[in-house]
């Protein structure tokens, strides 16, 4: 469902749509994002949208090793965290403050 709600965004944001503006190294990057920042952690995937996006800009300055480092970073990631940046996080904690409903005196 997040998916499709990004993809309309992303839709209003271009403009336009088209089938080959989706391809294989598009899906692979966005599932790179997913796995990055934790798979079944939504605030975890938008922080890997945000680092692999911001990544190679810093890295630009870097044009020929971009890749590399960036193929490293990876792999050095997968290797420390495997589950990602914020897969092991618990956010239930979060939901008690946001959805608790102050209870009134009697």
């Amino acid at each position: 469902m997040i998916a499709g709600v990004a993809g309309a965004f992303y839709a209003q944001y271009i403009t336009y749509i088209d089938p080959s503006s989706f391809t294989y190294s598009a899906s692979q990057e966005m599932l790179v994002m997913v796995i990055f920042g934790g798979l079944g952690s939504i605030p975890g995937s938008f922080l890997g949208a945000l680092v692999l996006t911001v990544l190679p800009e810093l890295l630009r300055d870097l044009m020929e090793y971009r890749m590399l480092i960036y193929g490293a970073l990876m792999v050095i990631m997968m290797l420390v965290k495997p589950e990602g940046i914020l897969g092991n996080v618990n956010f239930d904690h979060v939901k008690e403050v946001v959805f608790s409903r102050k209870k009134g005196e009697q």
